[in-house]
């Protein structure tokens, strides 16, 4: 990336010590916005998972408001295997479904859809404990959706 710029011969050590303090200054700013971008995050997850909290306790999954449509989005994750019995356990079970080489370098998206066919179809089938070897059960997390209303 510095390859891009052509070095000057003549620059001076008070100009290159110049270009190191605003380095420092950027630096310094982006900090700033991250630790804010932090801060703000923890905010909102706490002001949302008040409102699952509020808009359970009411047995409400939509309440529409003059600021949006405000919704709690219901997901199961499933955590990829983290012991090397748990891989294997999972890949032989991906294998005896011939999967394997589609799904063997999965991310959670893909393992998350896949799974959740899987769980559908054995829920179809009327196997209600059903769990993919290596993986166990999904974690089920909420979240609020936030719609603009139409103008």
């Amino acid at each position: 990336m510095y390859n891009d710029y052509d070095v000057e011969d003549d620059i001076t050590l008070s100009q290159l010590d110049e270009l190191c303090l605003k380095l420092a200054e950027l630096r310094g700013e982006i900090d700033e916005i991250k630790n804010k971008k932090t801060s703000l995050e923890q905010q909102y997850a706490e002001v949302s998972d008040r409102i699952i909290t509020h808009l359970t306790a009411h047995k409400k999954t939509k309440y529409e408001t003059a600021s949006g449509t405000f919704g709690i989005t219901r997901r199961f994750s499933y955590k990829v295997p983290k012991t090397p019995e748990d891989r294997e356990a999972f890949f032989n079970y991906l294998k005896s479904k011939e999967v394997f080489e589609d799904l063997i370098t999965v991310n959670s998206q893909t393992l998350n859809a896949y799974a959740k066919r899987e769980l559908d179809n054995a829920i179809e089938e009327g196997h209600s404990d059903f769990e993919i070897p290596g993986i166990g059960e999904p974690s089920l997390y909420e979240k609020i959706t936030i719609r603009k209303n139409k103008k």
